[in-house]
């Protein structure tokens, strides 16, 4: 349902004056002493004034106070207040325990900065039942800050413990400072009246005022206030924690705090662990150091317990006295190898100044070799100590000796094998075999075809004699071709004298197996074998 933004009367004329709901006011904020959940302090001024826990500003469990607080940005002249409280229907049976015994106060100083007894006390519960889950409470108060406040632990809670608050909605109403009655008229004749009457009064001064004088109109101390009070009518007392007294007259914040305090308002004890339990007055700052044991701004901190001493600087936690026995670091939170000989360390980096048997490196951390012929090894390289075992060599006897390989140098290398020396990882030999051995570890006899040097002579010979024969056949050939060519010179000639008796010429003389001789076959005839062929074939053969 929507909720009127005015408190309203309705007068026999019919007219609708209102006072004005100050909570909803832009420059209003609200807020709250912690939260549950998602139930922020802006839900008890959303107008809707429904009481169920999903409408409701909430807060949180295991707290020893809650209080929920209107801020409405400077003074006003509040008449009333009114409070909507957390009540769901009857099956859920939820009933406003939680809301026993709360109160209500108005001040010029926030929650935060002020006590109960620093404020003005508009109402308190003494309701022996339950209270009213809708409460109207006149509050004819002149007040910047409206607080609802409880420390009422619900024993039907249980077994959820702390105070608790459950603001549905939370209604300011009245007018500004000059205003006053249905509509917030001006005050007539005086700067400030009565909210509901406007009478003007004739307002008495304040004892605390200095001098005794104040506007007659408004009461302000015109002179200021006498120590130990502040406000504009100097009615306000400064927090009991302020040194001598005193404070802002505007603010009332401390000029400064008595020991052990500090804040604003001077309402928060300095930590238990400072030194003379005194601390900075505007954080909290141990600044004449802490207790034994103890570091940090506020020495909440606790210094490592390998401190020598138990003793560490305020603002880093280093050891002050160096470590205990067997520690090392700024705040010796590291300990030394166990193989450091004697028992300890350097303070900064842990290097041991000797190591156990079998150990090195400057933090006795790595393991001498095993094949280290007398199990110990230089500290700092490593190096064994009287050489090493049988198969092995190298500084840190890591290495196999020439004459052995395998993972464990256990296999020797080959006796073939040159200068007997052989790869490490392998057995192969590094510089090949000896005698009538291969493959490479020169474990296997050397089988190759069978040859000679005779058989490679024979071959030799037989490709030049080819040559030979070649070449003579040609000029064999060459020469015979040449006597061919000079005997048919010699017979055309004849022929020639000879053709006046010849009827056909030679050409055309059959011979005896009806054959033609041509003129042609100039190496010979062709029933005959040739000289040139007879060679070739011979050189074939062989």
């Amino acid at each position: 349902m929507a909720v009127p933004y005015w408190f309203c009367f309705i007068l026999s004329l019919g007219f609708i004056y209102c006072y004005e709901n100050l909570s909803r006011r832009s420059t209003t904020t609200l807020s709250q002493s912690s939260t549950h959940d998602d139930r922020f302090a802006y839900y008890a001024n959303d107008n809707d004034l429904r009481t169920k826990y999903a409408r409701c500003a909430h807060t949180d469990a295991n707290k020893h106070i809650a209080w929920f607080q209107v801020d409405l940005g400077k003074e006003f002249s509040i008449k009333n207040v009114k409070v909507y409280y957390r009540k769901e229907e009857a099956k859920y049976n939820w009933l406003q325990y939680r809301f026993k015994h709360f109160y209500l106060d108005v001040s010029n100083s926030s929650a935060t900065m002020t006590n109960t007894s620093e404020r003005t006390r508009c109402y308190t519960d003494r309701s022996t039942g339950l209270p009213d889950y809708i409460i109207d409470i006149p509050c004819k108060q002149t007040a910047r800050y409206v607080i609802v406040e409880t420390t009422y632990d619900a024993p039907e809670d249980d077994p959820v413990t702390g105070a608790f608050l459950e603001i549905c909605e939370i209604q300011v109403n009245g007018c500004e400072i000059g205003k006053y009655g249905d509509g917030c008229r001006d005050c007539s004749g005086c700067r400030t009246c009565d909210v509901i009457s406007g009478v003007c009064p004739s307002v008495p001064c304040s004892v605390n005022c200095i001098s005794g004088l104040c506007d007659s109109t408004t009461g302000y101390c015109t002179q200021g206030c006498v120590n130990g009070s502040w406000g504009k009518t100097c009615t306000s007392i400064c927090p009991q924690n302020c040194q001598d007294g005193s404070c802002d007259r505007t603010s009332g914040y401390c000029n400064g705090c008595s020991n052990n305090y500090w804040g604003q308002t001077c309402n928060t004890s300095c930590p238990q662990n400072c030194n003379r339990g005194v601390c900075d007055r505007t954080n909290g700052s141990c600044y004449n150091g802490c207790t034994q044991g103890r570091y940090g701004l506020q020495c909440e901190n606790t210094c490592n317990a390998k401190c020598s001493g138990n003793a560490c600087i305020q603002n880093s936690g280093v050891c002050t006295n160096g470590c205990s026995d067997f520690y090392y670091g700024d705040t010796c939170e590291y300990e030394c190898s166990p193989y450091c000989s004697p028992r300890r360390c350097d303070r900064y980096n842990g290097t041991c100044t000797g190591c156990s048997s079998g150990y090195s490196g400057s933090s006795c951390r790595d393991n001498c070799s095993v094949n280290c012929a007398e199990g110990t090894c230089d500290q700092q390289t490593g190096k064994c100590h009287g050489g090493c075992k049988p198969n092995w060599t190298g500084d840190q006897c890591d290495k196999c000796s020439s004459d052995h390989y395998g993972q464990s140098c256990d296999q020797r290398c080959s006796s073939h094998c040159v200068n007997g020396i052989c790869f490490s990882n392998n057995g192969t030999c590094v510089g090949g075999c000896t005698g009538a051995l291969s493959n490479d570890k020169c474990t296997q006899e050397n089988v190759q075809p069978f040859t000679t040097e005779c058989d490679n002579s024979m071959v030799i010979v037989s490709i030049v004699m080819s040559v030979v024969i070649v070449l003579t056949g040609s000029v064999v050939n060459f020469l015979l071709w040449r006597r061919n060519q000079s005997q048919n010179v010699k017979r055309r000639l004849k022929e020639k004298s000879n053709s006046h008796t010849t009827v056909h010429g030679l050409s055309d003389i059959p011979n005896s197996e009806n054959q033609v001789i041509s003129s042609y076959a100039e190496l010979g005839y062709l029933d005959r074998p040739n000289t040139y062929e007879a060679l070739h074939q011979y050189a074939n053969a062989v």
